[in-house]
């Protein structure tokens, strides 16, 4: 066969053949293990940072304040999940791949953002026309609720693809902090903002834009650090190749991010009164359901990017260990979490 006609697929291939197989896969099962345990640990001080921040909303705003304070979070992860995490997965997917056959990952990580200004720009427009449809039905009229989830999801669209490299360079102890910095920053500036704000339901809404903001701030010396591991800059990849993967993607995260936060809304929707107090309600019963979700995604994002380089090299039997080992584990976590809201739930809601 001529080497013209050859495939990208096959170059890499022909060349995995001709190296040690260690060296071949370039995946380290104690580093996922390792990875996997700081995701984890990040997850449960997230779930109980989270915890403390709607405990203390709720007490600082009231039942109907904090109604639409969930409705403002609730909102912003749907939308965040539905626009962005497919191209944040195919971030993560196309560099961990193109890593484990020793190729530069900086071009995808170009693609990628290229992809989230489109989404952010795209999101952005739609958001500003129905803006005022959006404030009546969920904010109460309130202008500043539906500029804050205006500008929060936007900012998750950068913070997402950040939180994409540092996953697809399986810097997975580092994307445990990143992620955790950022209820962690929700939670203080909400108690220095109420400190100096007479409006306390203002104070948590802008609370909720640092979220994703504040997190923005540790990313480039985070990914200084790993700079050499995407360079040289050779070639380019298309943004077609990531929508192709990214797109399907959403659609199946953001369904499933509606399913687990749609009940806030339904109550905004559905109640012929005191709809922020039920909404209130639904925020604090979600929570409940949020924890072995925290861990459910800190255990999938652990996996991911080692099992997508399992795909590129061809390594099944890895896949199927990989698919084994995250079953187990799983079903283990629903058994804990289903015993823990059998005993605490009644006592976490109120």
């Amino acid at each position: 066969m001529p080497r013209d006609s050859l495939s990208l697929k096959q170059i890499a291939s022909n060349l995995m053949a001709h190296m040690p197989r260690q060296h071949a896969l370039l995946i380290s099962r104690g580093g996922l293990r390792q990875g996997a345990l700081y995701m984890g640990a990040g997850a449960l001080l997230s779930m109980a940072v989270n915890y403390a921040f709607n405990i203390l909303a709720g007490r600082m705003l009231g039942p109907a304040g904090y109604g639409l304070i969930g409705i403002l979070i609730s909102s912003a992860m749907i939308l965040s999940t539905l626009v962005f995490g497919g191209s944040t997965k195919a971030v993560a997917k196309y560099s961990s791949e193109f890593e484990a056959k020793q190729m530069p990952v900086f071009p995808v990580f170009v693609a990628g953002f290229k992809t989230h200004l489109i989404l952010i720009a795209a999101f952005v427009i739609a958001a500003i026309a129905l803006n005022s449809m959006m404030i009546r039905g969920f904010f109460d009229g309130k202008e500043l609720l539906g500029q804050a989830l205006i500008i929060t999801v936007a900012l998750y669209g950068i913070s997402m693809f950040i939180g994409g490299m540092l996953q697809g360079l399986r810097a997975l102890g580092v994307l445990g902090v990143y992620r955790l910095a950022q209820p962690l920053s929700r939670l203080l500036g909400f108690l220095v903002l109420s400190a100096v704000l007479s409006d306390r339901l203002a104070a948590a809404a802008v609370a909720c834009v640092l979220t994703p903001l504040v997190g923005l701030w540790m990313a480039v010396p985070m990914l200084w650090r790993f700079r050499h591991r995407s360079l040289p800059v050779s070639g380019a990849f298309p943004i077609q190749t990531l929508l192709a993967f990214g797109l399907p993607a959403s659609l199946l995260l953001g369904s499933s991010m509606l399913m687990a936060n749609l009940a806030p809304l339904l109550a905004k929707w559905v109640a012929v009164e005191d709809q922020n107090v039920l909404a209130g309600s639904m925020v604090a019963a979600l929570l409940i359901v949020r924890g072995p979700l925290f861990l459910f995604k800190a255990l999938y994002d652990s996996l991911f990017p080692y099992a997508s380089r399992a795909i590129a090299v061809g390594d099944y039997v890895q896949i199927r260990a990989y698919a084994r080992k995250g079953i187990l584990v799983s079903c283990l976590v629903m058994v804990v979490f289903a015993a823990c809201i059998l005993i605490l739930g009644e006592g976490v809601i109120q």
